[in-house]
């Protein structure tokens, strides 16, 4: 008997690149698909962090029946006339409200290790700061709570050293911060003796009361986005320390990185104060409620500044 030879059918060269060609074309519809469903989830948890964040000032609130202050005894201006710069070398604290809130983010251990009454940072605008800080304890540290899972990290820890107004150890970055009218560092007035109606919810060595809040709670920015990166390394916010900081001003809330390059201008990164976020459209704040909303890039600053401030009765608009 002879044997019959069955060949087999093979792809030919075209039908492999056909098929190559097929699966590039699925890849790149599925990828831009994968891409947007991670950053949906990375904006959800940024949303829950700031929740978390906002609960923790309500709790603080309710324990200590007032809100934190914004800053305690910062290094600014030596020309202030607030009462301890003219001896911030022994006076200057330096201690953002951030490390005030610890013991309400589960982050007691931590909080018990900060001695109070010592200096947090060395800055000063002018003059000589504190000689030292406490940022060792920061060395190996890092709160998750405070950085947005959609920002990019950014020479974090930061060290700068010496006494001047950018002087930080261990600097930690936050996504998080309070808002503000102006810069704090050119106050020359504690938060409980501002009388303006730029009053925001934090200041310098003082925070509102809830029933301060005169617009309602529902009506009053609380935080507010800010990304990690600025026109410069110096700038943070930082949770850890004060280096010459200040809150998120109004005017330059909304102030997204693709907007504005870094290192001089024009700039592709907000300046030193600025707000914004790497989610599309715009960034998420908390208000006094508790709440979180998602703020768009293209809101008006008059609606901004009426939510930033607490007393000041303005009608907002659809935001």
């Amino acid at each position: 008997m002879s044997s019959v030879r069955v060949r087999r059918a093979a792809f030919t060269l075209i039908e492999l690149l056909v098929v190559i060609a097929i699966i590039a074309i699925l890849i790149a519809l599925l990828l831009p698909a994968v891409q947007q469903a991670r950053e949906a989830a990375r904006r959800t948890q940024c949303r829950n962090q700031l929740k978390q964040f906002a609960l923790a000032l309500h709790n603080y609130h309710d324990t200590h029946s007032i809100m934190p202050p914004g800053v305690m005894n910062p290094g600014v201006q030596v020309s202030s006339n607030l009462p301890y710069t003219s001896n911030c070398t022994v006076e200057c604290r330096n201690t953002p409200f951030t490390l005030m809130i610890l013991p309400f983010i589960d982050q007691s251990p931590l909080y018990n290790q900060i001695n109070f009454s010592l200096p947090m940072g060395r800055a000063q605008r002018s003059g000589t700061g504190p000689a030292t800080d406490q940022g060792a304890l920061f060395a190996t540290t890092n709160i998750t709570l405070f950085q947005c899972p959609s920002d990019v990290p950014y020479s974090d820890p930061y060290n700068s050293g010496g006494a001047g107004h950018y002087a930080i150890t261990n600097g930690r970055r936050s996504s998080y911060w309070f808002p503000a009218i102006d810069r704090l560092e050119d106050r020359n007035t504690f938060y409980d003796g501002d009388g303006s109606a730029n009053k925001a919810m934090f200041g310098i060595n003082g925070g509102a009361r809830l029933q301060h809040l005169k617009d309602g709670t529902s009506n009053t920015m609380m935080l507010t986005e800010t990304p990690f990166k600025k026109n410069y390394p110096q700038y943070g916010p930082f949770w850890t320390a004060w280096n010459y900081t200040s809150g998120v001003e109004y005017g330059q809330i909304i102030n997204s990185r693709a907007a504005t390059v870094c290192g001089g201008a024009p700039y592709t990164c907000p300046y030193a104060w600025g707000g914004g976020s790497e989610h599309v459209g715009g960034m998420h704040m908390a208000k006094a409620d508790g709440s979180v909303t998602f703020l768009s890039q293209n809101v008006s600053m008059t609606i901004v500044r009426g939510l930033v401030t607490i007393k000041s009765g303005e009608v907002l608009g659809e935001y």
